[in-house]
């Protein structure tokens, strides 16, 4: 179905009613995967929709440090390697031989099932849908499909882990509806973790109502399916977890959205939220539901990554550990106490380091059982979001944009710990809850654009020399009028006496080339890190000559000349190495 949205970019969601049977249902497929839509033969224009061929493809990637020999084949394979398909793609996209390069979608993954459709040609789709629409503006393509195949994948390693370490307790997932507002991403979601009671996380009132249209459409789609009522009933109570700012309208809503047959938990993130729930609750009619209610803790864990600053102390949500027992007597006090179910904390998104996960999940499990030891009936523990993305497919190795775990690492880290504080304490395992937006819906999304035009970074457009060789800035820029940098310039090694007499900048530039020449000889990591180390020093110095005039234009171009070497020498060795002794390429 494709299905046209106002905004700015076309948004088309391209799903099939079969999508709402769980994966795991489904029987295999005998027969092997076959490409469906063949595509031209020539180089795509979109680089999301193709992985190019050619020398150098559109929209080449910082990777690309120098064009292949005139004479050379650039295969599908090449390209495959050099973008890292596998490393981030797998097992939703791949660059298909048939198609000459084109990048297909596998919306079931690398579950081969009998009702799954073919690979989904991205160039193919995307030039069909701007011939119907008369345009060329982006486009953005989601695939409510491999949302599921994620969110299936979160529960199973959850389960997984369970099994491993004993953990008696199950899980429950929620999408943080923040991650994607798209109505049949929701919906899809709903149904097809309805077996595993999958619910919904908002932050504001307008994400309320969303949830409440979603879930509410979900549970009377399923009501009116021909189910087995008694399966049905086993199954568990998807839940809502109302996060964010609260004003009176949003906590009247989420108390009674049980009416409506909804298990809503209204998470307390500051202590004026408690005193209005309260109120809210005194103005209910006598024998009516009261609400279920989380507190979220503000923990002394923090990370370094790029949305540090929502963990920690100065966190903007969450109690402290003297609001948690303000909140608590509080709830004693007006006979409230057995609504506190849930225990919520988020460390932040996008966490890199494992090591963070496991630091939060011992404070945030021993909190937990503080509370249960202060009679609190509880029974639920909301890990939050965190769960990351490996955007690049380094493995940890990329900063920020990448991760030095898997989902089932994260999953056993938090079940293990859990686990090992029930054991100590004597309290009974709750159930585990976790909003990893991120970690379902990016995948399924591809924006797919035109690209304009392609610039090679740095001095690397001037030549096509190959990796590993220096093209002289003389001979592109002519002779310096600068007489210090004139002497740098000739490949002879200069003796002691003549190194002795150089000038700063002459004697940088020197050393830079002696980085450069000496990457071949030993192409291991750790030369390669050391020489990316030196590189970054040397172009800091390089810059800080020129401020001072010290160093000419010309010096500065041989030096961003020398560092986008060095960085593209790196990237090939680094790329030819084993995996295991691939670098972090941080220059």
């Amino acid at each position: 179905v494709l299905r046209k949205k106002k905004m700015f970019a076309p948004t088309f969601v391209l799903t099939d009613q079969r999508s709402l049977c769980p994966p795991a249902e489904l029987p295999r497929r005998r027969e092997p995967r076959r490409a469906s839509c063949r595509g031209g033969g020539g180089p795509p224009r979109l680089v999301p929709c193709a992985v190019a061929k050619g020398t150098r493809g559109p929209g080449a990637s910082p990777r690309v440090m120098y064009p292949a020999p005139p004479n050379a084949r650039w295969s599908v394979a090449e390209s495959a390697s050099l973008y890292n398909l596998d490393g981030w793609g797998a097992p939703y996209f791949a660059a298909s031989e048939a198609f000459d390069g084109h990048i297909v979608v596998r919306p079931m993954g690398d579950s081969d099932c009998a009702y799954m459709e073919p690979e989904i040609d991205l160039f193919t789709i995307a030039s069909a849908v701007r011939e119907r629409l008369g345009s060329s503006s982006p486009i953005l393509l989601r695939f409510p499909d491999v949302a599921c195949c994620q969110a299936a994948k979160l529960q199973s390693v959850f389960d997984e882990a369970a099994r491993t370490w004993g953990y008696s307790a199950g899980f429950r997932g929620v999408f943080p509806v923040k991650c994607c507002h798209d109505k049949q991403v929701l919906l899809s979601l709903v149904a097809v973790g309805a077996k595993h009671g999958f619910g919904l996380e908002v932050g504001s009132k307008a994400e309320l109502l969303l949830a409440l249209a979603v879930m509410r459409r979900a549970s009377t789609a399923q009501s009116s399916g021909a189910h087995d009522s008694v399966r049905d009933r086993e199954h568990p109570t998807p839940l809502l977890v109302c996060n964010g700012y609260k004003d009176d309208d949003y906590i009247r809503l989420a108390v009674g959205s049980s009416s409506l047959g909804i298990s809503a938990v209204i998470v307390l993130e500051k202590p004026s939220e408690l005193l209005a729930v309260i109120a809210a609750v005194r103005t209910m009619p006598a024998g009516g539901i009261r609400p279920n209610l989380g507190v979220r803790v503000r923990l002394g864990t923090t990370h370094g990554g790029r949305w540090g600053a929502t963990s920690g102390d100065d966190a903007k949500f969450g109690l402290g550990a003297r609001e948690v027992l303000w909140a608590m007597r509080t709830l004693a006090e007006e006979n409230m106490l057995d609504c506190l179910r849930l225990l919520h904390f988020h460390i932040g998104s996008q966490v890199s380091n494992i090591a963070t996960i496991k630091e939060a999940m011992r404070e945030s499990s021993q909190m937990y059982a503080e509370l249960v030891r202060l009679g609190a009936p509880m029974g639920f523990i909301d890990v939050g979001g965190g769960l990351g993305v490996d955007y690049n497919g380094t493995r940890g190795w990329g900063g920020h944009i990448s991760t030095n775990y898997d989902m089932q690492n994260y999953a056993n880290d938090v079940v293990a710990t859990l686990q090992d504080t029930c054991t100590r304490t004597g309290v009974a395992p709750p159930v585990i809850v976790s909003e990893s937006g991120r970690a379902i819906v990016s995948p399924a999304a591809v924006l797919v654009f035109d690209v304009i035009s392609t610039e090679p970074r740095g001095a690397r457009g001037l030549t096509g020399a190959k990796v590993g060789t220096r093209v002289s800035v003389k001979e592109e820029l002519g002779q310096s009028t600068y007489p210090s940098e004139a002497q740098s310039l000739p490949d002879n090694k200069p003796t002691i006496d003549e190194l002795r007499v150089m000038a700063p900048s002459a004697f940088l530039l020197h050393n830079f080339r002696a980085v450069l020449r000496n990457m071949g000889n030993d192409g291991t990591a750790a030369n390669i890190q050391e020489s990316l180390n030196d590189a970054a020093q040397f172009r800091h110095e390089a810059d800080r000559l020129f401020k001072l005039g010290i160093m000419g234009l010309e010096g500065r171009a041989e030096a961003e000349e020398l560092f986008s070497s060095v960085r593209g020498t790196a990237f090939e060795l680094a790329r030819r190495a084993p995996e295991a002794e691939s670098p972090s390429v941080e220059a």
